[in-house]
C-alpha cells in the first residue's frame, strides 16, 4: 500500500508555435468516452528550436455524470487549432514508463497539458519559452563526462517530485550549466528541498565540419575541402534557476518522507512489473502455435529512444 504524501508544487509553462496537433475522441476499455493526444509546439529560444509535445486526455463526463470542462476545451483544440498558430499551454510535468517485451523499464518525463490559450494580437508576440517550476527532492549530483572521459562542467543531478496520490516522479537527465553547478552544489546537499526552475530542452543540434574530399575531374590540386553539417540530439532538462532550500518544516520533505518515498517508488515498479506484456515466445515449429500476450503497454512512441516532450 502507497502511503501518503504531500503534493508538491508541479507547473510547467509552454509557449510556442504549432506544429502538430494530434486528438482523438474515443471510448475507454469500460466504455467512457474520452479525448486524448497531443499538441506540438515549435519553441525558439536564441537559436534553439525545441519541439515540446504536450499530453491531454479527459473524460466526457465527470464521475457525477456531469460534462468535463477539460474535455470541452481539448475538443476546440483538436478541431480548431492548426499549425502556425501561436499558443500558451499550462501543465505539469510527469513520468510516463512500462516495462517493454524484453523486460526492460521505458522511462521519461513527459508534459502533462491542463490549459491551453490561443494567443491572438500583441499576446502572439509573447517571447517563447518551455519551462518547468517544481518542488524538487535532491538526492546527489555527479559531474558529467564526455565521451573522452573529460569532465564538461555540467552537473548531472538525481531527483525526483511528488505527485497526486503519492506518486513518485523520478525527473529523467536533469542538468546544470557549469556557470551555476559550484552554486548549486553549495547550496543543496543531498535530502534537500526547493523549488527548481527548468527548462525542457529537445532540439537538434548543427555542426559544420569541414571535411577534405578527392577531386574527381578538373585540373590543379587534387583535393578540396567541404563543409558535412552533423546532427547531435539534446533532450533534456536543465536547470536555470531556484529557491534556496526549504527549511521552513512544512515544505521541505523530512528523511522519513523521503524513506517513504523510495518504498513508494518500488511499490509502483514492482506493480508496473506485474502488468507487463510478457516476452513474445518464438516460433518452436509447426501445427497448433502457443498463443501469445499481445496487451498494449502504457504508452508508446514512434522512437522509444527519444522521450516525446
Amino acid at each position: 500500500m502507497v502511503e501518503a504524501l504531500r503534493e508538491g508544487r508541479n507547473n510547467v509553462e509552454v509557449i510556442g508555435t504549432v506544429k502538430k496537433v494530434e486528438i482523438q475522441e474515443k471510448d475507454s476499455k469500460t466504455g467512457r468516452p474520452m479525448i486524448i493526444g497531443s499538441v506540438t509546439l515549435e519553441v525558439k529560444e536564441k537559436n534553439k528550436v525545441s519541439n515540446i509535445r504536450c499530453k491531454l486526455f479527459s473524460f466526457k463526463l465527470k464521475n457525477d455524470g456531469k460534462e468535463n470542462g477539460l474535455y470541452k476545451g481539448y475538443k476546440t483544440v483538436m478541431d480548431t487549432y492548426k499549425e502556425g498558430d501561436r499558443v500558451q499551454v499550462a501543465g505539469a510535468l510527469t513520468i510516463n514508463e512500462y516495462y517493454n517485451q524484453s523486460g526492460s523499464l521505458v522511462s521519461f518525463n513527459e508534459v502533462k497539458a491542463v490549459f491551453f490559450n490561443r494567443l491572438e494580437g500583441e499576446e502572439a508576440n509573447k517571447a517563447d519559452k518551455a519551462v518547468a517550476t517544481v518542488d524538487l527532492v535532491i538526492e546527489g549530483m555527479t559531474s558529467k563526462i564526455d565521451a573522452e572521459n573529460i569532465p564538461t562542467g555540467e552537473l548531472e543531478v538525481d531527483a525526483f517530485a511528488v505527485g497526486y496520490n503519492s506518486s513518485i516522479i523520478p525527473i529523467q537527465k536533469l542538468i546544470i550549466a557549469p556557470e551555476l553547478a559550484e552554486t548549486f552544489q553549495n547550496m543543496y546537499v543531498p535530502g534537500s528541498t526547493g523549488r527548481i526552475t527548468m527548462r525542457i530542452n529537445n532540439y537538434a543540434e548543427l555542426e559544420e565540419v569541414e571535411v577534405k574530399q578527392d577531386q574527381q575531374a578538373g585540373f590543379g590540386s587534387a583535393e578540396r575541402v567541404e563543409s558535412d553539417v552533423v546532427t547531435n540530439y539534446v533532450n533534456n532538462l536543465e536547470i536555470i534557476g531556484g529557491d534556496l532550500p526549504y527549511m521552513d518544516g512544512v515544505n521541505e520533505y523530512s528523511p522519513n518522507d523521503i524513506e517513504q518515498a523510495h518504498k513508494n517508488r518500488q511499490l509502483t515498479l514492482q506493480q508496473l512489473k506485474e502488468v507487463a506484456t510478457p516476452p513474445s515466445t518464438p516460433p518452436t515449429g509447426f501445427g497448433n502455435a502457443a498463443t501469445t500476450n499481445t496487451a498494449t503497454p502504457q504508452a508508446t512512441t514512434a522512437d522509444e529512444d527519444i522521450p516525446p516532450f
